[in-house]
């Protein structure tokens, strides 16, 4: 798409009733990929709309290859531009994870800036923390003017949080929850001996740590399936599986869409997430929603939701042993999988659910309108 074909369809937007006296939320992050920022952002425009408020999702993302991904990312940056340009009144909520994606928002959080107008930029990823400390001085300094030019910035967990806190004091830093998308009315049945992997295939999310964990729990003939589902290396991941001592009972579908999710999620009674580096990852929010036992590590915002014995299990990362330890008490344990389970489900129904979350959300969104409201007043 052309900047020019940008600038033609948003232009209207001017005369519509979005330029009149209701704050557009404008959001900008890869609304339409895989993966947990666009669930977020979903949630955030589902909720806005059932509100009754004017809501712009501008996208900047797809999957696909890395051709196919830049002229989508430098698309929506142009649109998203030209969007902030043509709506005064508005509030920009800009969505990023780490490298080229913070490189592409960085673009518009400096022409929401510029434009003066109420910006929250939400950072995503469980490598955010190590984008920041391990990157160049032209890196933070980066950063660093983005934290400055930002009304509040929103993070997942307290590592992020005080990655930014040091890098830049002055900065608006607040944890914020993900909603918890796909929540159940009913708490999956623990008689089943199925454990699930949502995420993506690949070293971070420690998939290679639950296939030597499933290889000790098979090699001591434990029955149990296995679903590793989600994309990446999945073709990878099922070269591996081939040589586990039963390779049929380990399924490798790759990435499945919502109805197929929620449908796996039943089908299931442990969820698995072994990763060395999260946020808060959304499949983890959706398996406590449906009643599953989860066995976690303490990375991200993991180690804030799970209560390890009360809400789920927490292991140390990188750690085969530890995790086929859990994972074989819960499988031969119906009632310890019902147990954190139950506990999960009535933790997500009280605190994570998405109207619970945007609520917090727009108190955010309030704070930052008075502040500026506070600053204007002579």
């Amino acid at each position: 798409m052309t900047v020019a074909r940008a600038i033609g369809s948003i232009l209207p937007i001017v005369n519509s009733r979005y330029a009149a006296s209701e704050r557009v939320l404008i959001q900008v992050g890869p609304a339409r990929g895989s993966g947990g920022i666009a669930d977020v952002m979903r949630a955030i425009d589902d909720w806005a709309r059932r509100q009754g408020r004017p809501s712009r999702v501008i996208n900047t993302s797809c999957d696909g290859g890395p051709a196919k991904r830049l002229v989508v990312g430098i698309a929506g940056v142009a649109r998203a531009a030209v969007c902030i340009l043509a709506v005064p009144h508005s509030l920009v909520h800009v969505h990023s994870a780490s490298y080229g994606s913070f490189l592409r928002k960085s673009l518009v959080i400096s022409a929401a800036h510029r434009l003066r107008r109420p910006l929250v930029v939400h950072i995503h990823g469980g490598e955010f923390a190590v984008y920041v400390a391990n990157g160049s001085s032209w890196r933070r300094a980066r950063v660093s003017r983005a934290l400055q030019r930002a009304d509040t910035v929103i993070v997942l967990n307290e590592t992020v949080e005080h990655t930014l806190r040091d890098l830049e004091p002055r900065a608006d830093v607040r944890i914020l929850e993900n909603p918890a998308t796909l929540v159940c009315g009913v708490a999956t049945d623990p008689t089943s001996r199925q454990v699930l992997f949502l995420g993506h295939l690949e070293r971070h999310k420690g998939i290679d740590v639950l296939l030597q964990a499933i290889g000790k729990l098979q090699a001591d003939g434990l029955d149990a399936d296995f679903v590793l589902a989600g994309d990446g290396e999945v073709e990878r991941t099922r070269a591996v599986a081939s040589h586990l001592p039963h390779p049929e009972h380990v399924h490798i579908p790759g990435w499945l869409d919502t109805e197929r999710v929620h449908q796996v999620l039943h089908e299931s009674s442990i969820f698995c997430l072994p990763s060395r580096a999260e946020g808060l990852p959304m499949a983890l929010l959706q398996a406590m929603g449906h009643g599953l036992a989860c066995v976690v590590t303490p990375v991200g915002g993991m180690g804030r939701l799970v209560d390890d014995g009360e809400t789920g299990r927490i292991v140390p990362a990188d750690d085969a042993r530890a995790l086929a330890i859990a994972l074989g008490e819960l499988l031969r344990d119906r009632d310890l999988r019902a147990s954190l389970g139950a506990r999960a489900f009535s933790l997500i129904q009280d605190k994570y659910t998405p109207e619970t979350v945007m609520r917090h959300l727009d108190a955010i969104y309030r704070d930052i309108l008075d502040r500026r409201s506070a600053r204007a007043v002579p």
